[in-house]
């Protein structure tokens, strides 16, 4: 798991960058200016060289054409660019390679293209999640409440956020942001998220109190049925552990009605959701 204050003090390191990125509904805009700069300058420096070929060497090659080794430049250049065109995510229009940004729809292209760490771009998106449009899918955004598929918050979308309601988002659209990587307890809490294990008549479930800024408060009720992010499935092992193979599984988090008898504490160790 990555560590809470491991997490806190490389996401402050990181904080600048962060707020350069554009969040649209379905999709995060970072710049990469710097490595399109430097595609740029390394095939103006192969054109200029292979421009300069035919002048330099003229008729001292016998039975090579100088201009052959322009045409081959002009040849590698374009190669360069295409592979340069391919590196971190599959449709990179020509508009947005010229200025210098990259539109991403996961979080792995985030992470491949910024090289910031998957989890502190997910506690972002997760602490930042009432001031944008985001609208997520994938294997992995349980926790969030603006999804494509409308399974997100059942009382409707986000309150202040300005978003539609979660529930006609999938009527709506069926494009999103890919949420592909699992959120380690540890992004959890510091998004704002409090993770409690409880005891209800059908055993042990978690279920995620959600304290970010706005969000609105209602506390959990001992004996009464209310709606909550939660894992109804532990798994054979409490810790979540998969016992056939030894490797923690990811815990996914749907909103059910759970009415609990007991709490039986903070949840810790390494867990990840999805």
């Amino acid at each position: 798991m990555y560590q809470s204050h491991v997490q806190i003090e490389s996401y402050r390191k990181v904080e600048k960058q962060l707020k350069h990125w554009v969040i649209a509904e379905s999709s995060v805009t970072v710049p990469c200016k710097r490595y399109i700069v430097m595609v740029l300058a390394f095939c103006t420096i192969i054109l200029c060289g292979g421009l300069a070929v035919p002048f330099v060497v003229k008729q001292r090659i016998t039975g090579v054409d100088p201009f052959q080794v322009t045409t081959f430049a002009w040849l590698l250049v374009g190669a360069i660019l295409v592979v340069a065109k391919g590196r971190y995510v599959s449709d990179w229009p020509w508009h947005d390679f010229l200025s210098g940004i990259v539109v991403c729809g996961s979080v792995s292209d985030v992470a491949k293209v910024t090289g910031v760490h998957p989890q502190m771009i997910l506690m972002h998106l997760l602490h930042n999640e009432r001031n944008n449009t985001l609208t997520t899918k994938g294997p992995y955004n349980g926790m969030f409440q603006r999804t494509v598929s409308g399974a997100g918050d059942p009382f409707g979308g986000l309150p202040g956020s300005g978003g539609v309601p979660s529930s006609t988002i999938g009527m709506a659209s069926c494009d999103g942001f890919s949420i592909d990587e699992p959120v380690d307890l540890s992004t959890m809490l510091t998004s704002g998220f409090v993770v409690l294990k409880v005891l209800s008549e059908k055993g042990e479930h978690l279920i995620c109190l959600d304290v970010r800024k706005g969000a609105p408060w209602d506390w959990a009720s001992r004996n009464q049925y209310k709606f909550f992010l939660a894992c109804m499935d532990l798994g054979k092992d409490k810790r979540g552990m998969d016992a056939s193979d030894g490797k923690f599984k990811v815990l996914k988090l749907t909103w059910n009605e759970v009415r609990w008898n007991r709490v039986l504490g903070l949840l810790i160790g390494d867990s990840s959701f999805g």
